[in-house]
């Protein structure tokens, strides 16, 4: 019972949270539902107005004509939109559909002041309000696009289609009311004063917000024929773009039919002003479960079955409704047909439908969205119209209810495709702009002997020995395994690869040794790797045994690490030791979703996870978009959930929040967070922890540490601890040197691992006043993180001084190898030293450092 209701507790808050932008996109998400409201209030008044006009004068007869011509409308609509984005953009081309709006609302208001109208009136009427029916959700969908990415579309989508619900609901609620009191005309006229009302709320957007994109798609040249035949062109690209188009046009015509069905009931027996009561109070109706659907139900849906599952939901309700068509066709089935249309089509297959799209080849998906939206789906309204026109006359209800479901049927064969194949089709829109470095050729010379650093560079003495070894003898032996990946922290990206090589030469003799490696938090996080990706290729089954439960041990050990966070950050000590460990916790958490992410990879369920794990490192944009999408797709419900909060990137108080709330924080006291962190694996953390327990007057828990680990750091730590302690100047503990690095705002890229790797190569010094670190035009083959004292910077006749926490010369770290200043030592002047070459076999160990020294090196300055 007690985990019943927690998993409802779970799964409410969840929905609630699911509903709220974040604090600062609020009044951007309030806006763009504002903006649909008033879209939407104005075209169900023109909508529902123009249907209860032509179901009176000229009959539901006459359906199967207008789907027929309105493929003609809407293949004109479309060329002028494309044409017309194309010139002038979208922000200028929604002004002019404001301004057409207002202008035939008034055309059409004045004509009904006049004499009595024949039956081609009441058909351009019906053309007219149903070209925006298609024309609108296009336009609105479109624009905002360019303002959120994937990753925000499924949190908001949800939002802006609740919006544009509220919008119909008032609509309706209003011909409803109003229908026997004011003339049809009138309605127009109301919906032009709406647009109107659109103008200012759509200029507050513009005006506030900046788009994702740049636009330059807008401005492409080209015309609406060259795209959408570019759109026809490249549906053979994919059997994802294939099956999507296929889906979208059955389920047009499927639903089509279904309109049809409900019309001829609702028509029957019934004058102007009640049809108008009639679709007023069941547009009312629709749209109330609409808002109700897509803020209560979508989300939820999306976030347990998956976008690629829910895509099989609309099919099986149109199926249910034809059935009901066919053994008990009357009002309370037209009614059916009309929510199924009209509410669940719009809450959920169209809304999930936005995000299908996004599946669509990235380079194509405009001409792709162009040829579905703006042919296809008009297509398969005039194929459903000519059936209509020609068979169904001769057919009852009854029949034409069977073939609505067997179109219903082949809907759900094309969107069972969608399913198979949505995933592959995120992985190649990812990938499309990312080299593949994991293809790349190892370096064999690097664990022979040809070091690029050789000064500077770490020693793989027992690598080295090994894969010699195996050059010369061809042999190596399974013991050979724990010593490969125990020494696999300091490896760089060629010589993981070079030593996963040779265990997968070694065959399923290192099999054991590769899941004890896997499993055992006694090795380094790339030792790991290289266990997992070797076992995959010996013995994947025996991987996909392993890696579920080992994947959601890893996840849950980062909460671990974030209750540590929460216990150490209680306190307002500033020591170096508790500043390492507090960003040590705060960093370990995205190291885990890196794992994770490297995991899914090697057992096959997501692609190579180098490119998703560089989106979800970015800014808000369409890759990232993706990158989320993938991982809750190849996740799963459960290990996604645990990885939430860094997925999405939220700040150290929103990720302990939610721990809260899902009860994954473990409960512990500084002291009991330090002694923890002295058991650590991570040779910093434990010097940190000693260190920290060292000035709490605890100096035995270093020496026990010892005992167990050798590490330099940890020994280094001792000797100076030990020395400070007799009055010694024996300068800073590599936790110290850490510390100092961590503080500085411009080294931030630097993460702890990076930084335990370089802790024990960091050197100190004191530096007399005027001692020139670097001349104007020399050599800049370091940098100098200032501890005491102060820099002195020239730079023509320009000078400024670098005090503590701050650092000199930093752009020697980007691959300036010239000093564009004269750098000397200040009064009282104690400096870390940090030299490039370090830097740089830093950066080969850990190529995403590379990456983003590089990133610093290109931004402006």
């Amino acid at each position: 019972m007690k985990h019943a209701l927690s998993t409802l507790r779970w799964h409410l808050s969840g929905t609630i949270s699911s509903l709220l932008p974040e604090p600062d996109d609020t009044p951007k998400a309030l806006a763009f539902a504002g903006l649909g409201f008033l879209l939407q209030a104005g075209l169900v008044l023109g909508i529902t107005t123009a249907d209860s006009l032509f179901l009176s004068r000229v009959g539901a007869q006459g359906l199967p004509s207008i789907y027929i011509l309105q493929t003609a409308a809407m293949l004109l609509h479309t060329a002028a939109f494309v044409t017309l984005v194309k010139r002038f953009g979208i922000d200028r081309l929604f002004d002019g559909t404001l301004a057409v709006m207002i202008l035939c609302g008034l055309v059409i208001w004045l004509l009904f002041t006049g004499r009595p109208h024949q039956a081609p009136f009441y058909y351009a009427v019906k053309l007219y309000t149903g070209m925006w029916y298609f024309g609108l959700y296009t336009l609105f969908w479109t624009f905002l696009d360019s303002y959120y990415d994937l990753t925000e579309a499924k949190r908001l989508y949800a939002l802006f289609a609740a919006g544009s619900a509220g919008g119909a609901m008032i609509g309706g609620a209003a011909v409803s009311l109003l229908a026997d009191r004011i003339d049809p005309g009138t309605f127009f006229l109301l919906w032009a004063v709406t647009a109107l009302l659109t103008w200012p709320a759509l200029a507050r957007i513009r005006r506030r917000w900046p788009k994702i994109d740049t636009g330059r798609e807008e401005n492409a040249q080209g015309g609406a024929l060259r795209e959408a035949m570019a759109g026809v062109r490249s549906l053979a690209d994919s059997r994802y773009t294939i099956a999507l188009t296929g889906g979208f046009f059955m389920i047009t015509v499927t639903a089509t039919i279904c309109d049809y069905e409900y019309m001829r009931i609702f028509s029957a027996g019934r004058d102007e002003a009640q049809l108008a009561g009639l679709f007023g109070r069941v547009t009312l109706a629709a749209n109330l479960a609409n808002m109700l659907i897509t803020l209560f139900l979508f989300n939820p849906l999306v976030a347990r079955f998956g976008v690629r599952n829910v895509a099989l939901l609309q099919p099986v309700i149109f199926g249910a409704v034809f059935l009901w068509f066919a053994r008990a066709p009357g009002m309370g089935a037209a009614i059916g047909g009309f929510l199924a249309y009209h509410a669940l089509m719009m809450a959920i297959d169209i809304n999930n439908g936005n995000l299908l799209v996004f599946g669509l080849p990235t380079a194509r998906r405009k001409e792709l969205r162009t040829l579905i939206e703006g042919v296809c789906l008009p297509a398969a309204a005039a194929c459903a119209g000519l059936f209509l026109l020609v068979v169904a006359p001769g057919m009852s209800i009854e029949k034409v209810a069977l073939i609505g479901l067997a179109s219903a049927g082949v809907t759900f064969a094309c969107n069972v495709v969608v399913r198979q194949e949505y995933v592959g089709a995120i992985a190649a829109n990812l990938r499309s702009g990312w080299l593949d470095l994991s293809a790349l050729t190892p370096r064999h010379g690097v664990l022979i002997g040809i070091e690029p650093y050789p000064k500077t560079v770490k020693a793989q003495t027992g690598a080295t020995t090994i894969a010699r070894t195996v050059q010369v003898e061809g042999r190596a032996q399974a013991g050979d395994v724990a010593q490969l990946l125990l020494d696999a922290a300091d490896y760089s990206a060629s010589e993981r690869r070079l030593v996963e090589q040779l265990i997968v030469a070694m065959g399923k003799v290192a099999v054991p040794g590769l899941v004890e490696a896997s499993e055992s938090a006694r090795y380094s996080v790339r030792g790991r790797s290289i266990a997992l990706r070797a076992l995959g290729r010996i013995e994947f089954v025996r991987l996909q045994e392993i890696a579920s439960p080992l994947m959601l041990r890893t996840a849950r050990r980062a909460y671990e690490f974030l209750s540590r966070y929460e216990a150490l950050t209680k306190t307002g000590d500033t020591g170096a030791g508790l500043v390492v460990l507090r960003r040590i916790n705060r960093d370990y958490p995205l190291l885990t979703l890196e794992i994770v992410l490297e995991a899914l990879t090697i057992a096959g369920q997501l692609p190579p996870y180098e490119a998703i794990s560089a989106a979800l490192g970015g800014g808000p944009s369409r890759d990232r978009g993706y990158a989320v999408e993938m991982v809750e797709q190849g996740a799963g419900r459960e290990l996604a959930s645990l990885l939430a909060p860094w997925i999405a990137a939220w700040p150290p108080d929103r990720q302990l929040a939610y721990a809260r709330e899902h009860e994954l924080l473990v409960a512990q006291d500084e002291r009991e967070a330090l002694v923890r962190a002295l058991a650590s694996s991570f040779p910093l953390e434990a010097a940190a922890a000693a260190q920290a327990l060292w000035e709490r007057g605890e100096p035995e828990h270093l020496g026990e540490k010892l005992r167990v680990s050798l590490h330099p750091i940890l020994a280094e730590t001792k000797r100076v601890l030990s020395a400070r302690d007799t009055n010694q100047d024996a300068g800073l503990t590599p936790v110290e040197c850490v510390a100092a690095v961590m503080q500085v705002p411009q080294l931030a890229m630097f993460k702890f691992i990076h930084l335990e790797w370089l802790a024990s190569l960091l050197p100190t010094a004191k530096l007399a006043v005027g001692e020139c670190l670097a001349l104007q035009g020399g050599p800049l083959d370091c940098a100098w993180i200032v501890v005491e004292g102060e820099i002195v910077v020239h730079r023509g006749e320009t000078t400024r001084l670098i005090g503590p926490g701050l650092v000199a010369g930093e752009r020697a770290l980007t691959g300036e190898r010239i000093s564009s200043e004269q750098i000397t030592a200040g009064e009282g002047l104690r400096a870390i030293i940090l030299p490039v070459g370090q830097v740089l076999a830093c950066a080969e160990a850990f190529p995403e450092l590379g990456i983003e020294l590089l990133r610093w090196r290109l931004a402006p300055p």
